[in-house]
């Protein structure tokens, strides 16, 4: 029997059925839910934390990777229009911002005041053209060396990158080839996250890239750090989305 729409798409980490605030996390390039796994210990115990599983990656290993952007997109948007229960947010790295902010756009009708802000992470704008997937094997995988986010050991493994390697492909097509509709705008607070030297997002592109698309309130939040700024600085990252849904991020120590 074919899972559940809701079950396909969303992780919840840990329930928290008193939770007053939702917080959906859209991943990276290669990147799964289990990313976001470690924010657990920083966020208060009114956030519950939902991460997007794409396919092609983790228990969806077995399912052929997306192939179109915005057609993910709906899928995510009309599965999360279904519990549209409480406030929520989107915060989406990378590849993850563009399809945060498609799934802003095309829920922003339905959800109305629920949908309180926007975090686009590590993406100078929208599209993000390039041809970087058509690059061999040896080109691609030196491209996650230089980004980061992935430990020496792993990126060393000849196992992993057979495993890898076609999800990041995919991905990385589905990013390049990806050109936005000229609207909507998004009407609610777009905070924008960056590292200093991120190689992929330059503050000035960013900041102009994000305001042509926003018709609301436009933030702009830079950390010590490259691509994966995030995680050296989860805690203060976290702490940026909390205090901009009007909490106070946990005190207690980050999960490992």
């Amino acid at each position: 029997m074919r899972r559940d729409e809701w079950d396909l798409w969303f992780r919840p980490f840990r329930s928290r059925p008193c939770a007053t605030v939702r917080l959906v996390c859209l991943p990276h390039a290669g990147g799964g839910a289990s990313f976001y796994r470690p924010w657990l210990g920083e966020l208060p115990p009114e956030v519950e934390l939902m991460a997007v599983q794409y396919p092609g990656r983790g228990d969806r290993l077995g399912e052929e990777c997306a192939e179109d952007l915005t057609a993910m997109a709906d899928r995510i948007a009309d599965t999360l229009t279904e519990r549209l229960d409480r406030p929520f947010a989107l915060f989406g790295h990378s590849l993850g911002a563009a399809v945060a902010f498609e799934v802003a756009r095309r829920i922003q009708d339905r959800a109305g005041a629920l949908l309180r802000a926007l975090f686009v992470s590590g993406r100078a704008a929208p599209a993000h053209p390039g041809l970087r997937y058509r690059e061999p094997d040896e080109v691609l995988w030196d491209e996650l060396r230089r980004l980061g986010g992935t430990s020496p050991e792993l990126v060393h493994s000849s196992e992993i990158r057979a495993l890898v390697l076609p999800t990041l492909r995919a991905d990385y097509r589905m990013s390049e080839t990806y050109r936005p509709a000229p609207h909507p705008a998004v009407r609610c607070p777009l905070v924008v996250c960056l590292g200093d030297v991120d190689p992929e997002a330059k503050l000035d592109d960013a900041r102009d890239g994000w305001r042509a698309v926003v018709s609301g309130a436009l933030g702009l939040r830079v950390f010590p750090g490259d691509h994966f700024y995030l995680l050296p600085h989860r805690a203060r990252v976290v702490g940026e989305v909390c205090r901009q849904l009007g909490l106070v991020a946990a005190a207690s120590p980050s999960m490992p």
